[in-house]
């Protein structure tokens, strides 16, 4: 009985006032089966119970959605951790709960010694990107991840994207969710400013969502939404030809 006591005392000071039996129902899941093994199958009705105030919380974000079948979410991780938690997340949880797991990615240039070289960089550093159509599912496996354990406490970093932010982000990445460099040809100087015209790449149409241009480092930062904020992005650029120059100039 006191090792009881003990065990609820403990789950409670890890838990809010709204999950004030949250550490009843794990005590008794725990005592009528091995719940904390992912492939243990608990009860349907400790299930419930056991999901109660966060997936009812995440079912709200979803409203709306949940009929247009697969979501992107987004998993906040610690910095370096991305590809680490990504090759956890797909061995660790089923197709059928997460349909995909990737990190978005950009390429651009870099110059290393004085040659510029093409690299690939994350695109959202700290994030991971997951594809389902079971939200709650996968947050109840997410769970059993020992390093997604103390991030999921907390709602944030178990996020739903919109379908402007999803549509977005798909605009401007490839099959392989990378955004590839965007080709440009610059007009002659005017003052300070020069006028850029994107040739063909992820930026092409959408110019109206570019802040501002750094031709020396071959670049352009971009705002775009991502969970429920705009974000500024810095994606890559290859200059091709100025415009107005003869040929031979």
């Amino acid at each position: 009985m006191a090792h009881g006591v003990a065990l609820i005392w403990s789950y409670r000071n890890r838990i809010s006032q709204k999950e004030v039996f949250y550490p009843f129902f794990c005590v008794m899941a725990k005592l009528t089966q091995n719940w904390d093994k992912p492939d243990s199958g608990m009860p349907a009705v400790w299930e419930r119970l056991f999901l109660f105030p966060r997936e009812s919380r995440m079912d709200e974000k979803c409203s709306g959605r949940q009929e247009a079948g697969f979501m992107w979410y987004v998993i906040q991780v610690s910095g370096g951790q991305e590809e680490g938690t990504a090759r956890l997340m797909q061995k660790r949880i089923p197709r059928d709960i997460l349909t995909e797991c990737f990190i978005p990615r950009k390429e651009r240039k870099k110059k290393f010694k004085g040659i510029w070289r093409q690299v690939e960089e994350i695109l959202f550093p700290g994030y991971v990107f997951a594809v389902t159509e079971a939200p709650g599912e996968l947050f109840l496996r997410l769970k059993a991840v020992e390093r997604m354990t103390k991030l999921l406490r907390e709602e944030t970093f178990f996020y739903p994207l919109s379908s402007e932010e999803e549509e977005m982000i798909q605009g401007i990445g490839d099959k392989r969710h990378v955004t590839r460099i965007s080709r440009i040809v610059v007009g002659p100087e005017a003052g300070r400013d020069r006028e850029v015209v994107i040739l063909d790449g992820p930026l092409k149409n959408q110019e109206g969502r570019i802040v501002r241009y750094n031709l020396h480092k071959r670049e352009v930062t971009v705002r775009i939404p991502f969970m429920g904020n705009d974000v500024e992005l810095r994606l890559g650029i290859e200059m091709v030809g100025e415009r107005g120059r003869k040929a031979g100039s």
